[in-house]
């Protein structure tokens, strides 16, 4: 808590616009990234004005450090390539969010308030994309929201469903539970409308941490259950159509991968992704430690498109769908270990301190992290501005509390 509560008006602004912000990711608006900025001021006059200085927790400092160690690497191959500041923007906010730190580790985030923002957020993003879908316009079939891509659009409405799904795993009275799964089915309507089936990998992975740490505290009968209507839900949804598709092309491919964009039965999206994991693949084998630069995969693809007469639009394309090759493609393997050392340390803390302190912002963040792997697999979120500042927002806040709490 801000000491002596002179700042008591910071404290509970700051509160107030972390939780504006997790909703107005999905409003049509500008907002949340106005929010963002209101956020990093208030922590960087906080911080000026308490004199906080690098004295804190050795894991706490480890975990900031890891954030440092990715962006100075980014830093250091985009001058060696020559890029221009726009090309390394977004990996800015892993240095822009550090001051936020400081700011909630001494300001405590209501866990029911946390809770009721994720249904409020559900409840908007259910009911917004359901209109979407129904208003949509002839041969769209994807929703993306208000995001720029549909895959971005998917990956935010997983991460409100494993949050809600986390909130009820705690105590709660019957009409909070009531209200939890109702929002859980509402922001996964609004994840099977986007298509995105790489957000599927996330709740995978995130799944597979809760039920074999033992956090998803159900008997053998309802865990069954529930993965059941789970995969029922998945089944009967505008998603099955692009799963149906995706194993269509995995069974039915004749053609060598190399070779596969002449095979007219696959998907353009199965081609698309083949297409720039073979190029970055042949990238890294010739600039393994050093990357091509962040401006020049797009080249790469320009001309790799036109060099074989592949009329399937590849050109647009500055990423690899895929952020740990991304990363490695443009700023060579260094960064790319950076960023597994980020996820590693991440997730190292926090499951001792969870195991430690059982406190709920911990699992929060080991949630966040986990689906985040798992996104990444199929999308290179950082070539996204609104999935990096989403993501490393909720996460700089949840790890606060995790400090927070246990140095009180």
């Amino acid at each position: 808590m801000l000491a002596n509560r002179k700042y008591y008006f910071i404290e509970k602004l700051s509160c107030l616009l972390f939780y504006a912000f997790i909703i107005s990711n999905f409003l049509p608006s500008n907002l949340r990234n106005i929010i963002a900025i209101l956020l990093l001021i208030l922590s960087i006059y906080y911080v000026y004005k308490e004199k906080i200085w690098l004295t804190i927790d050795t894991d706490a400092l480890k975990l900031l450090r890891s954030y440092i160690y990715f962006f100075l690497i980014i830093l250091f191959f985009g001058i060696y390539h020559n890029s221009s500041l726009q090309e390394l923007d977004t990996y800015s906010r892993f240095i822009l969010v550090l001051p936020l730190f400081y700011l909630f580790s001494h300001v405590k985030i209501n866990q029911s308030y946390f809770v009721i923002t994720i249904i409020i957020t559900s409840l908007v993003v259910g009911i917004t994309s359901l209109y979407l879908y129904i208003d949509r316009d002839a041969g769209i079939n994807r929703i993306s929201g208000f995001t720029n891509v549909a895959i971005t659009f998917g990956n935010l409405s997983m991460t409100i469903f494993l949050l809600g799904l986390i909130s009820l795993m705690q105590e709660n009275t019957n009409r909070m539970k009531i209200l939890l799964i109702i929002s859980m089915i509402l922001s996964l309507l609004a994840w099977s409308f986007s298509l995105s089936k790489g957000s599927l990998i996330g709740l995978t992975i995130a799944l597979v941490y809760l039920i074999f740490t033992r956090e998803l505290t159900l008997s053998k009968r309802k865990l069954i259950a529930v993965l059941i209507l789970l995969i029922s839900f998945i089944y009967l949804s505008p998603a099955k159509q692009s799963l149906d598709r995706f194993f269509y092309d995995m069974t039915n491919s004749t053609n060598y991968l190399s070779e596969i964009y002449k095979d007219e039965d696959i998907s353009f999206s199965t081609k698309e992704r083949v297409f720039l994991l073979l190029n970055a693949k042949e990238i890294i084998n010739n600039n393994f430690l050093t990357g091509i630069g962040f401006g020049k995969f797009k080249e790469h693809i320009i001309e790799e498109t036109q060099s074989v007469n592949r009329k399937y639009g590849m050109g647009h394309h500055d990423h690899v769908h895929n952020d740990f090759l991304d990363v490695w493609v443009k700023a060579g393997v260094l960064s790319t270990l950076a960023l597994i050392y980020f996820f590693f340390i991440h997730l190292k803390v926090l499951i001792k301190h969870r195991r430690e302190k059982g406190d709920f912002f911990s699992l929060v963040a080991i949630v966040l992290l986990l689906s985040q792997i798992g996104f990444m697999m199929t999308q290179s979120q950082f070539a996204h501005h609104q999935p990096t500042l989403f993501f490393l927002i909720l996460l700089i806040v949840s790890v606060s509390q995790v400090f927070l709490k246990s140095r009180n």
